[in-house]
């Protein structure tokens, strides 16, 4: 009867003595390795057939650590045509590489994300569900490596891989030749650096997500290409949001970018988003006045600039927005009196104004606002909050 350390290897192994024999010094020489110990393997000794078929007895995502043990062996294990031969014998026929469940199984076998870049490569190419995948949704990845081999996805639609970890801790510029993605999602990645260029070839782009990162810098130039971009968050960043790239991003419905500290100042240039509706921008230490320009924003339906140091008056301009129904203010520095063109957003479901020195508002403002279920505000010593909520 086999044992259980027997079943494990793979039946295609030869075992004439001098594999055997061949097999055991790699062995110890992988080991040796790890350990960080001196090696004096010479891979010349074996023919490089018999080689390869040593080498296919390793785990794939553990073969990596014998590309030091020669030049023989290393030129193997990098090409190609012997990760196609790994792979091969290593992924079950059944694969589907559209279903989470095989994949879990696949992690379970062998971290393939960790393989070789040819390994990676190989094994997106040469499997078709994964040269057709149009949806990368893989919690599999949360805490682990993510493949260098995303470019290859060709037909990808939607990537998201929130908590993964990429090799360099940067986000890849290969990433801007996938140009079907419409939805990109690289939420706590741990992720540095600045944001590539190539980023901005992703022309069909609708969603793109890179909050809870250290990501530094500001939006490149190639940004301006992204007309069809609806959803960005950056948020939790380390950013200058400031560019003066926003004028061309037309379709944009919804930004965040708050807790970022390198803003200083709200853009202007924010009020060209004309198609906007959600606006967060609270915790991001902005100093200066609320800009009059952003009544221009008619389609705004959320504005949150809590959190912040904004001193000077309400701007009378916000009146304008008849759409808006969340409205926060909250802890900042502003002066005078709440505008009674407020009274003109009739939509308004929540205000917080917990702010300094502000003259009481009369009762009419707020009497118009008949969908009002919120009010929280500090006007001067005195403060109230008001809930009309229904369970």
């Amino acid at each position: 009867m086999q044992t259980k350390k027997d079943r494990s290897r793979p039946t295609q192994v030869t075992t004439s003595p001098l594999v055997v024999k061949a097999q055991t010094a790699l062995r110890k020489w992988q080991w040796s390795l790890r350990k960080d110990k001196p090696n004096h393997f010479d891979g010349t000794l074996i023919p490089t057939e018999v080689l390869e078929q040593i080498l296919v007895w390793f785990n794939p995502h553990g073969i990596i650590c014998l590309r030091l043990l020669c030049r023989n062996v290393n030129s193997i294990i990098t090409s190609n045509e012997f990760a196609r031969l790994h792979l091969s014998q290593a992924i079950p026929s059944d694969f589907d590489a559209t279903s989470t469940t095989d994949l879990k199984k696949l992690k379970s076998h062998f971290k393939w994300e960790n393989c070789l870049d040819n390994y990676q490569l190989v094994f997106a190419r040469d499997y078709s569900a994964m040269r057709n995948l149009t949806v990368l949704d893989s919690p599999i990845w949360s805490g682990s490596r993510i493949p260098t081999c995303l470019h290859a996805f060709e037909q990808l639609t939607v990537l998201y891989l929130n908590g993964g970890r990429f090799r360099e801790n940067r986000i890849p510029p290969g990433l801007g030749t996938l140009s079907s993605l419409r939805e990109l999602a690289l939420q706590n990645c741990f992720l540095g650096g600045s944001i590539p260029d190539e980023l901005g070839n992703l022309g069909r782009l609708e969603l793109l997500n890179l909050s809870q990162n250290n990501i530094i810098g500001s939006f490149p130039s190639s940004f301006q290409n992204l007309k069809t971009l609806k959803r960005l968050c950056v948020s939790s960043n380390l950013m200058d949001v400031s560019a003066p790239h926003w004028k061309f991003l037309t379709s944009l419905e919804e930004l965040d970018v708050s807790y970022n500290n390198r803003l200083r100042i709200l853009p202007k240039e924010w009020s060209d988003l004309l198609n906007l509706k959600k606006l967060t921008a609270h915790h991001c230490y902005l100093q200066g006045e609320i800009p009059e320009a952003y009544g221009s924003l008619s389609h705004l339906e959320s504005l949150d600039l809590s959190d912040n140091y904004l001193s000077g008056e309400i701007p009378t301009t916000l009146g304008n927005l008849v759409h808006l129904t969340f409205l926060s203010l909250a802890k900042n520095q502003l002066v005078g009196s709440i505008p009674p063109e407020l009274g003109k957003c009739v939509n308004l479901e929540t205000i917080c104004l917990m702010v300094k020195q502000v003259e009481r508002a009369d009762p009419p403002i707020f009497g118009r606002l008949l969908r009002l279920s919120v009010l929280e505000a500090r006007l001067q010593q005195t403060s109230w909050t008001y809930s009309n909520k229904i369970d």
